[in-house]
């Protein structure tokens, strides 16, 4: 995933206050991968990242991009 996928997901940059979904409590040189990317966490997702997205997936006009998988398509 690039960073810019991510971006249009609403994963806010780590380090960065934005309105409705802050990410200042995981500062970007932690190297995830919404930060620096830098270090061992590269290939993750910080805390603030995934609350970002459940955040954005509670708007109705989100739904869209949540799929609800039975036992024999899991995602």
């Amino acid at each position: 995933m690039s960073v810019v996928a991510a971006e249009v997901l609403g994963i806010m940059h780590d380090g960065k206050e934005y309105g409705g979904c802050n990410a200042p409590d995981c500062p970007a040189k932690l190297g995830y991968f919404m930060g620096s990317n830098s270090k061992e966490n590269r290939l993750k997702f910080s805390p603030c990242s995934k609350r970002c997205v459940k955040y954005r997936l509670k708007f109705p006009a989100n739904r869209c991009i949540v799929k609800k998988c039975d036992e024999k398509n899991e995602v």
